[in-house]
């Protein structure tokens, strides 16, 4: 998509999914976003020690 695709998309209101954790949702979203995180808290925490321990690898390996 280009840029001015968005910006059509953004002005009419069109619904976004935002897959981001529900507080980063809470932090800020586009107005007309609906959120639907990909991962549940503790699938993020799994995959973020993983990621540190083991590297990005071992926590694609997860299936998250």
């Amino acid at each position: 998509m280009m840029p001015a695709d968005f910006k059509t998309l953004f002005i009419s209101n069109t619904p976004l999914i935002d897959v981001r954790a529900a507080v980063e949702f809470a932090q800020g979203a586009f107005p007309s976003a609906i959120n639907l995180p990909i991962l549940n808290d503790n699938e993020r925490h799994a995959v973020g020690i993983s990621y540190k321990q083991d590297g990005a690898d071992a926590a694609e390996r997860l299936g998250h």
